[in-house]
């Protein structure tokens, strides 16, 4: 081999080196910020933080379930309303313990 081809096969040898450690910093930085992203994780804050996300899915799916408690208590009401003037002592206190169990109902359900 000529003396032209071990300088050419230096000089590429040297140009493969020279990107590889250009790299090594890359790298280098890529796995502090990926401890540094653990360690973030594990604070209080993004504890906290993914704690309210579940409660907040939680609240509303609460609150989805929510509508069809709404009209039975409204039903309740008006039940109470209604019949108020109309019953004797024996038929209210009757009445009086339909809606208390139904109220139980309801905070049963929303808990």
């Amino acid at each position: 081999m000529s003396a032209w081809l071990w300088v050419l096969v230096a000089l590429c040898a040297a140009g493969i080196l020279l990107a590889v450690a250009s790299l090594v910093p890359v790298i280098m930085a890529a796995l502090r910020l990926r401890a540094k992203l653990r360690d973030l994780q594990r604070r209080p804050l993004f504890l906290s933080l993914q704690s309210m996300q579940l409660q907040a899915s939680r609240l509303s799916h609460t609150a989805a379930q929510a509508q069809p408690l709404i009209r039975r208590g409204q039903v309740a009401i008006a039940a109470i309303r209604g019949s108020a003037g109309e019953l004797q002592l024996p038929d209210a206190q009757r009445e009086l313990r339909a809606v208390g169990s139904e109220l139980q109902t309801l905070q049963d359900e929303l808990h």
